[in-house]
């Protein structure tokens, strides 16, 4: 129904979320077709919001456009996880800097609301709410960065590292959950430097891609 487009203020946007959510949970499969005409038959919508939603989606990585083919879910390689990494762990460590020196007191009450959600999906083994947590465990530190242009890069990082997760690793959930509990509980004590928790940061980022590397030799040896 094209009158979709009166209940939402940006409709690529919408069209983008919903995208990407199909790309995530599996919907759309690695390498398949984004086809314009079904997108638009499904939300009954026309084809500039359409194409507006595919080119943010190639941007953040979850989609590709191949020349007079169209564009397709992308399949990441080890290369792209690595990469993603690499940017993350400088990016979130700056994050977590300004958010060490930005941040009011009260708002440490969100952070542990978010490690509550992790904490109780990891006792009940939900991956999926896992992740979800998860995710906004680490937007916090860019939401309270007061840096838009760091908010709006890291959103992005945030989506491709769900999708990451979900293709090459298996998660201990358990023992990932606990290796946020120095950051909760430092920005809560705020009895290291900025500097040091900006390294204790970057030292978490760094032991996911040591996770993903060990899961993925493992699994090549298999």
């Amino acid at each position: 129904m094209k009158n979709n487009q009166k209940h939402f203020q940006n409709l690529s946007e919408f069209l983008f979320d919903k995208i990407a959510e199909n790309i995530l949970n599996g919907n759309y499969k690695v390498g398949q077709k984004i086809v314009e005409n079904t997108i638009m038959e499904e939300f009954d919508v026309s084809k500039s919001p359409v194409r507006e939603a595919l080119q943010l989606l190639i941007k953040v990585g979850l989609i590709e456009y191949k020349p007079r083919r169209g564009c397709y879910v992308k399949t990441i390689s080890v290369k792209d996880v690595v990469n993603h990494y690499l940017v993350r762990n400088s990016v979130e460590g700056l994050a977590a800097r300004l958010t060490y020196q930005e941040m009011p007191a009260e708002a440490i009450k969100e952070l542990k609301t978010y490690y509550n959600m992790m904490k109780e999906a990891a006792d009940k083994n939900d991956l999926r709410a896992y992740l979800d947590s998860h995710d906004l465990f680490h937007e916090f530190f860019a939401e309270n960065s007061k840096n838009e242009i760091l908010i709006d890069f890291c959103r992005s990082l945030r989506i491709q590292n769900i999708r990451y997760r979900l293709q090459f690793l298996n998660i201990n959930i358990q023992h990932d959950l606990h290796t946020h509990d120095d950051l909760l509980m430092h920005l809560e004590s705020k009895d290291i430097s900025p500097q040091d928790f900006q390294v204790l940061m970057e030292e978490h980022i760094q032991h996911g891609l040591d996770s993903f590397q060990k899961s993925f030799n493992a699994t090549n040896k298999q």
